[in-house]
């Protein structure tokens, strides 16, 4: 269940982030809200080896656990090293930058979907 509210709270954060982007809002509140995102991001990753995973998520790995716990983490470590860089671009000032960063990471994630179902 704390998994589940990790990646909430990270679902949270992007679309929080992808509005304080659009609108040009407070670099502190982006700030504010990639930190959340990475915090999120890396308690999920340290809950990845205790959670249960479903059926679904089996099923797209011939019922190997190991071959999708192995794919959740590269999902994660790739969706840590895009905040990562979304961080820079809002520190550095480039906020166009930093919203195709966002939407780097949407799309990484939405094709990380069945993963994590």
């Amino acid at each position: 269940m704390e998994f589940i509210e990790q990646m909430e709270e990270a679902s949270f954060a992007i679309a929080a982030l992808k509005e304080l982007l659009t609108d040009n809002k407070s670099p502190e509140g982006q700030l504010a809200e990639i930190e959340n995102l990475q915090v999120a991001m890396f308690n999920a990753k340290a809950l990845l080896p205790y959670i249960t995973l479903s059926e679904n998520a089996l099923k797209n790995s011939p019922g190997d656990a190991r071959a999708v716990r192995k794919a959740m983490k590269h999902s994660l470590f790739q969706a840590i090293r895009l905040t990562l860089s979304i961080e820079e671009d809002i520190e550095s000032g480039r906020i166009r930058a930093a919203l195709a960063g966002v939407e780097a990471l949407i799309s990484s994630q939405a094709a990380a979907h069945k993963q994590f179902q």
